[in-house]
């Protein structure tokens, strides 16, 4: 309803930056959001993220699925090209949403976060933080989540990939992979330091759609 309403383009809004999204495969364009499968669908952003701390806002609606899924990702596997991936793993004990976070791009400095999840039909704002030079954060809606670590190391630092931002995927081999059932309400990105004031007005403006 405020953007193009239809086609194959997500226009940014605002005019600080020009980073539009280009749909894969068709997702379905609804009054409320864009609806992506978990077949083949996805969204993605050509790199204008840098290595600093990064916050993530993402507002959507999951559906129940029995397999790995991702609600939206900085993540290329086969070249080495990890930064960041934030997902809801359908598949493992209590379903957790992890944060995932490399620090060279590859698959053995990368550290995993998880915490075990909550109704998968719930219309939140994800708000995932990875600090420069420090830990990670991760907020539905304003309630900030208890995190443990479920495999890797703890990092301090997030590999500046060239890898497309990817809504719904990540891109695995050259190819969109690790698809998700979610309708896409509003995502967010940005870099540097940021308030509770400042982070938790941004979720409110972006819930406000």
């Amino acid at each position: 309803a405020q953007n193009a309403g239809s086609g194959s383009t997500v226009y940014s809004l605002g005019g600080l930056t020009t980073n539009d999204m280009t749909l894969g495969n068709s997702p379905t364009w609804a009054t409320t959001g864009i609806d992506f499968n978990n077949t083949n669908q996805y969204g993605e952003i050509t790199d204008f993220i840098d290595a600093s701390t990064l916050t993530v806002f993402h507002r959507a609606t999951e559906s129940t699925l029995t397999t790995d899924a991702t609600l939206i990702s900085q993540y290329g596997t086969a070249t080495s090209n990890r930064s960041w991936w934030l997902r809801h793993e359908y598949s493992a004990l209590n379903n957790p949403y992890e944060l995932i976070r490399s620090a060279d791009g590859g698959s053995t400095n990368f550290e995993n976060y998880e915490i075990a999840s909550a109704s998968v039909t719930t219309d939140q704002c994800y708000v995932a933080q990875w600090v420069d030079g420090g830990g990670r954060s991760l907020w539905l809606d304003k309630t900030v989540k208890s995190l443990s670590l479920r495999s890797g190391i703890p990092q301090t630092a997030r590999f500046n990939s060239t890898a497309k931002i990817v809504v719904n995927a990540i891109i695995a081999s050259g190819t969109p992979s690790v698809f998700n059932d979610q309708e896409v309400k509003a995502s967010a990105f940005l870099t540097g330091a940021v308030t509770t004031l400042q982070r938790e007005t941004i979720t409110d403006y972006i819930n406000a759609l």
